[in-house]
Formats: C-alpha cells, structure tokens, sequence
C-alpha cells in the first residue's frame, strides 16, 4: 500500500504545476484535460491511472475521453514540456513510466479473449435506492418509464441512480448522476464502499458486496430488456447512444431496441454484443464534437463485423446536444427518416 501511494505521489509531483487535478482519492485521478479547451474545461475528461500494474494498464498511462487519445508518463511529461530532470526521476523512479500500449492483436486474437462476466448483485439493493426521482419526472419522462429500468434515487448522496445489469439481467452495478450541475463528476459509478454503505445494516448484504468488482465494458445498458428475444427472434434495428437518459428517452418514444454505451468509446465486448444480434446498427451519440469524431470512430469499426452500420445525423438547425433534447414527435418523425435499413 505504501509503494502504491508513493507511485502515486510521485505522479501528482510531476504534474501539479501542468494538469488540474479534480479528484485524486481513485487509482484513475480525474483531471481537466491540458490538451483542448486552452486547458479550461468545465468537466474533468482526462484520467491518469495512478494503481498497480494489472492488465494492459500501468501507473501514468492516461486517457482524455474529448481528444480520443491516449499517453505514457513519459510521453504525457514530455508533451507538457517537463523539464528533463523530472522526466528521468519519473523514469527511475517508476520504471513503467515508459511503457506504450503493445502491438493490437488481431480481430481473432481479441475475440477469444473476451470476457463478458461481472459479479453479481443482490436484487435486494434496489430496495435501498427505492425513491422516485421527481426531477426526471419534470423532464417529461413517464412514471413506467422510471419502473421499467427500475429507476431510484440515493438521499445519501443526493443522485439519481441507474442499476447497471448485464445482457441476461444481471444486476452488477449502480450508476448515480448528481441533481446539482455543478457537482462532479455528473456520472458516478458506485465502487465497493458505496454500496456497504447502503447495506451497512446487513450482514448479509454487506457480505455479497465485499468482493464487489465491476468491469463497465462487459455489458451495453438497456440491452437485457430484448437480448434473449433477438438471439431468438430477429430483431429490425438496434441504436447506440451515450447516456441512460438517452436511452430512456428513445425507448419512451417507442424505440425499444436502444442501448447506452455509457460514454463515447466502445470496448470489444460492447461491439460483439451489438454485432452477434445480426440486424441494422444504428449510432445515435451527442451532438457535440466529441460525440461527432466518436461517432465516425464507432461507425467505422462496427462495419468490420457488420456492414449495415448508419450514422444518425441530427435534424437541420437542430441545436440538440443529445437525444433527449429531441421533442418524442421530431424525434420519432427524424428517426423514420434516417433508419433506412429498419423501416
């Protein structure tokens, strides 16, 4: 634990007078990216991973989910013009400052390696969070919308929560989003501690959750509500979208088949999921720029495994940074209109 923290430490030192750093109490700290926005973004999209090694990732690898791009230590201190004598301590001092992701297996080499299993969570967690989320409500979202994707709300941490289960409905997770806008980060996904503070009256739930682990690239949000129909009925269409919210609001204006990404980057497990339903893929995300180069990023490598792959564009003078800020008539008027291979 000491060397860990030390690592840790030893990062923060490095970058303190170059990178703002928005919370460092995880193994990824969040920071506001240096690279875009003059440095002055208003929400931390930059994330250095500060932990062990495990996996593919090694202390200082960093990733900046706006730019799509990734660095080493090394490569990061050297980018934000270190001097030479902080970049060779950084180099003593952790020798994996230097490591670079290895060569990309091949398409078969990654597919057998998939891994689509998360622990699973008592059903009786969702009691904890068992409050209606009014504001949702006002947003024009219905009552059996909210019950349908089991909804709640967490008075201990004032966020709307989103239960997280995997394509045969497993529950795996909580995702909480923060009512207060200026609250970050806006998307929480609940760690270990979270949850035993839920059920810390509970042995028995306590005792589900210690050894609580979750790998959010394993499983699409929403896609359990029609996962076992399409493997055994062919489905017309599937849309990917970024947030909860999103999906939520295209599920109300009857397009059941749409799943949340959670995010701009798609993992190998989410794009293997959508591809194995062998119908139409549709890729709806926010229409802002990092949504644009993901979307043309996303749309771009499912078509290796399925060539009926669209981008849905946004409708003409639409100022709508997302699905959801589409009136359901536009909304289902536009989308007939794009899903061409569906309808």
């Amino acid at each position: 634990m000491q060397q860990k923290n030390r690592v840790k430490d030893l990062i923060l030192e490095a970058i303190k007078d170059r990178i703002r750093v928005q919370d460092s109490s995880r193994d990824n700290v969040a920071c506001f990216c240096p690279f875009h926005k003059g440095g002055n973004e208003t929400r931390p999209s930059f994330f250095i991973y500060a932990g062990e090694p495990k996996g593919g990732k090694v202390p200082g690898m960093s990733f900046c989910h706006t730019c799509n791009s990734g660095w080493s230590l090394k490569t990061l201190l050297y980018s934000l013009n270190a001097p030479r004598l902080t970049i060779d301590l950084i180099s003593k001092e952790i020798p994996e400052a230097g490591a670079v992701f290895s060569k990309r297996p091949t398409l078969q080499e990654r597919l057998r390696n998939l891994s689509f299993e998360n622990p699973i969570l008592p059903e009786v967690l969702l009691g904890v969070y068992d409050y209606c989320p009014n504001s949702l409500l006002k947003q024009g979202f219905k009552m059996e919308t909210l019950k349908k994707f089991d909804i709640g709300f967490d008075r201990y941490t004032g966020r709307i929560t989103f239960p997280l289960r995997d394509h045969l409905g497993n529950l795996v997770g909580f995702s909480g989003r923060a009512l207060n806008e200026l609250t970050l980060p806006r998307y929480l996904v609940y760690r270990r501690e979270d949850l035993l503070k839920a059920g810390s009256e509970d042995k028995e739930l306590t005792a589900a959750v210690s050894q609580y682990t979750l790998h959010k690239g394993r499983f699409l949000w929403g896609l359990h509500e029609f996962y076992t129909t399409a493997m055994l009925l062919k489905i017309p269409y599937i849309i990917l979208v970024e947030g909860f919210k999103q999906a939520m609001w295209l599920t109300q204006a009857n397009f059941p088949f749409t799943v949340a990404t959670m995010g701009t980057h798609l993992t190998e497990e989410q794009a293997t999921l959508v591809s194995r339903l062998g119908c139409p893929i549709y890729v709806f995300l926010d229409n802002d720029e990092p949504g644009r180069n993901a979307s043309y990023k996303v749309t771009r490598w499912l078509k290796r495994q399925n060539p009926y792959v669209q981008r849905i564009r946004y409708p003409t003078g639409s100022d709508g940074l997302s699905p959801d800020d589409l009136a359901p008539e536009l909304l289902q008027k536009h989308l007939q209109e794009e899903m061409k291979w569906a309808m």
